[in-house]
């Protein structure tokens, strides 16, 4: 953004914007450890410990340990805050990245306030994840390539020269590259032969940081090996997940790219974003470069078939909210009466809507005793408000887990998990040193418990972190059975209970 070009007042109004959404995200922020993936951050964040594969996600880690530092009692706390940070930097560069559709102000404003509150944006903006700073990262990209004018190609070559970084960020990096790569095709004619020299030289150069931490972080046996564990790879082997299209799919995945569409961009929001994808001139580059990446992450999320899809579809709502301000921005043509009043009530229709929609809509599932995620439930966590209220506040559940479980153990014990609650065991164990006698084993979903249970010494209590069928393996367990013992399970040989 060219904020030599912008009025005082308006930046005046911009920061205190970002600072609202700052401060609606800081009152929604997770307060404490969380489960599954989110502890497993929480904790990496404050041990500097990453998975030796696709998922150390270099940047998110280098970051969250500048902002956890030495402090293990705020650790989870300032990992969730990261995520809040990031967001709003999101927001900034996306706002620059629009400035260069020669959108104004209020049309940009809406487009990011209609982000903020989207449903997936929300809730990875107020838990530990790697989700946001990879956004950040994707909207500084955006940024630079939509401000590539002939004459100022130095955005260009700072694009090159960061996109290694952005790939550091998260894997879905690469998914622009197919709408960076068509920009350079439809402009090739501003290059000369020396631009293109300096271009490609610059971007080499700032790939060698990215290849340098894969290298080290992935170790394996050559670059290219290295990079496909990169590519594929989170402690199991993603890659039979990874463009599996399917045509008979289709239609359950155009559905589930509707609805989800529809869940981010509910009431307003959604009408304004189709109104400008049809009013935005799909003849000119920039547009049409847009359109591109939004396809090319859909198409993805479509074709990449894991428990978590939901969250691939992210890039594609960052390219969705620029219609969103293209719509808002004909609104504005439009002879309305009271133009102020119009915008005031649309601004507040498009803040107010989708919290209702999703404030409400779990709790009138919950009521219907309905659960359509097909989500367990763990102590302290509904599965409908959990995953359909992006909200965190208040969310003490996992903690309360860890901690009670800890503590009800008898000496010397064992309790095996499955990922989901294993991580918030983990994270109080190690980072608050509590009960570090007990011995915390994982298994994967549905794995056969008997090699596990022979191995451990049978004059030592075990518990099971949970009874679920479809993650614990009782079968596999000739005569055992198991004692709700607090909010855990402990393991008997002889179904006895003493």
């Amino acid at each position: 953004m060219n904020t030599a070009r912008v009025k005082p007042a308006v930046i005046y109004l911009l920061l205190l914007f970002w600072g609202s959404i700052f401060l609606f995200y800081w009152l929604t922020l997770a307060p404490s450890v969380l489960w599954g993936d989110n502890a497993y951050f929480q904790r990496a964040a404050f041990t500097g410990v990453l998975k030796q594969d696709g998922g150390g996600h270099w940047l998110w880690l280098q970051l969250a340990q500048l902002l956890v530092g030495s402090n293990a009692a705020s650790a989870a706390y300032r990992t969730n805050l990261l995520s809040a940070v990031a967001a709003i930097i999101t927001l900034i560069f996306l706002s620059g990245a629009m400035r260069t559709f020669k959108l104004g102000w209020t049309s940009i404003t809406m487009a990011c306030l209609s982000l903020a509150v989207s449903h997936t944006f929300w809730m990875h903006a107020v838990r530990a994840e790697v989700y946001t700073v990879f956004t950040a990262a994707i909207a500084l990209q955006l940024w630079l390539w939509l401000s590539w004018r002939p004459g100022r190609f130095w955005t260009l070559h700072l694009a090159g020269a960061l996109f290694g970084t952005t790939l550091l960020a998260h894997q879905m990096a690469i998914l622009f590259l197919p709408a960076a790569l068509f920009l350079l095709w439809r402009q090739r004619h501003w290059f000369s032969r020396g631009d293109w020299v300096t271009f490609l030289g610059v971007s080499l150069l700032g790939f060698l940081p990215f290849f340098a931490v894969i290298s080290q972080q992935i170790e394996g046996a050559n670059l290219i090996h290295s990079l496909r564990l990169y590519f594929t790879h989170v402690d199991v082997d993603f890659a039979p997940a990874m463009f599996d299209f399917s045509l008979t799919q289709l239609p359950l995945d155009l559905a589930t790219w509707l609805g989800l569409l529809g869940l981010q961009f509910v009431g307003v929001s959604g009408l304004l974003g189709i109104y400008g994808l049809q009013k935005t001139s799909l003849k000119q580059t920039a547009p049409l470069t847009l359109l591109f990446f939004y396809m090319t992450s859909v198409f993805f999320a479509f074709s990449y078939r894991v428990n978590d899809q939901f969250v691939f579809y992210l890039p594609s709502y960052l390219a969705f909210s620029f219609f969103i301000a293209i719509g808002w921005q004909k609104i504005e043509g439009l002879a309305w009466p009271n133009m102020r009043l119009v915008t005031l009530s649309a601004f507040l229709l498009a803040f107010i809507i989708p919290i209702t929609v999703y404030y409400a809509v779990p709790r009138l599932l919950t009521a219907a005793h309905m659960n359509p995620l097909n989500v367990r439930t763990l102590p302290g966590r509904e599965p409908n408000q959990f995953f359909l209220w992006p909200a965190s506040n208040g969310d003490y559940g996992a903690d309360s887990f860890a901690k009670e479980a800890l503590d009800i153990t008898i000496p010397d014990s064992s309790i095996i998990a499955d990922h989901t609650p294993f991580e918030p065991l983990r994270f109080v164990q190690v980072i608050e040193g509590l009960r570090q006698d007990v011995t915390l084993i994982r298994i994967e979903p549905g794995e056969d418990l008997e090699p596990i249970v022979i191995q451990l010494d049978p004059n030592k209590a075990i518990y099971l972190a949970d009874n679920n069928p479809n993650y614990y393996n009782l079968a596999s367990l000739a005569e055992a059975c198991l004692k709700p013992v607090g909010n855990i399970y402990q393991l008997f040989f002889i179904c006895q209970m003493p």
